[in-house]
C-alpha cells in the first residue's frame, strides 16, 4: 500500500499562491469590463507591475520544492 506522505506546511502554500493568482487575474478583467475609476487604474498598474511577478517566482520555486520532494520521498518508498 502507498501511503500519500505528510506533506510538511510550506508546501500547502504553492495551492493558495496559485488560487490567488487566479482571483487576481479575475479580479482585473472584471475591473475592465466596468467603467475604470482614476484609483482602479492607478491600482491595476501597480498589481501589475510589482505584485504580479513576486507570486509567479514565488510559486514556481515552491511548486519546484513540491515536485522535487514528492519524487524524492516515492523513490525512497519505493526502494
Amino acid at each position: 500500500m502507498y501511503t500519500k506522505p505528510k506533506s510538511p506546511r510550506l508546501l500547502k502554500i504553492p495551492q493558495w499562491i496559485i488560487i490567488h493568482l487566479f482571483t487576481l487575474r479575475l479580479v482585473l478583467i472584471q475591473r475592465r469590463n466596468r467603467r475604470p475609476n482614476r484609483i482602479n487604474l492607478r491600482v491595476r498598474h501597480i498589481r501589475r507591475i510589482r505584485i504580479k511577478p513576486q507570486f509567479i517566482i514565488a510559486a514556481g520555486m515552491l511548486a519546484r520544492t513540491r515536485a522535487f520532494w514528492m519524487i524524492t520521498h516515492t523513490h525512497l518508498l519505493n526502494l
